[in-house]
């Protein structure tokens, strides 16, 4: 789950599903999607319809998107946090928005799957070439994903790797 920016909403994932998905009904799959709720737990409202599995929302700092990772994949997709279409980002998992909202931080894995090594990636919100920061030795699978913090002033990341068998924080 993540707070919304102005602390009134929280946007979560679940397999609970407003809509009818046909795959769903013949038993062959269970979509998680991203919702919101109002901070006290009222008013859930369904963000996106896909079936595909959406975990880990994050965002935006002015509240109007959310990033979020979709599997199979991964993938980095954006939304409006009212509801809409998702749209894909990039190759990559466990988004984080920089504090301007202009860019998406993300690892992404060299197999463009869930295995590592991790290459932290930051690429601009709307889409276009990322850039690749560093590699990283992370433990990853559809349970357990890495995940990643902007500094306040959005000149840093923080993050976790695996360094003589020990987690560690790494700052880049």
């Amino acid at each position: 789950p993540a707070w919304s920016p102005d602390g009134t909403r929280v946007a979560f994932t679940s397999k609970h599903s407003g809509k009818f998905h046909l795959m769903t009904a013949l038993g062959f799959a269970q979509p998680i999607n991203v919702w919101t709720a109002a901070a006290d737990g009222d008013d859930p409202r369904q963000v996106t319809n896909d079936t595909a599995g959406l975990l880990d929302p994050s965002w935006s700092p002015d509240g109007n998107q959310l990033a979020f990772t979709a599997l199979p994949g991964p993938r980095i997709m954006t939304a409006a946090a009212s509801g809409g279409k998702a749209r894909l980002i990039g190759q990559g998992l466990s988004p984080d928005w920089s504090p301007d909202g202009k860019r998406l931080a993300y690892f992404s894995s060299e197999t463009g799957g869930l295995e590592a090594p991790f290459n932290l990636f930051v690429q601009a919100a709307h889409g276009g070439p990322a850039k690749r920061l560093r590699s990283f030795r992370i433990e990853s699978n559809f349970i357990s994903r890495p995940s990643l913090d902007w500094s306040a002033t959005g000149e840093r990341l923080l993050a976790v790797q695996i360094e003589n068998g020990r987690w560690q924080p790494a700052v880049v």
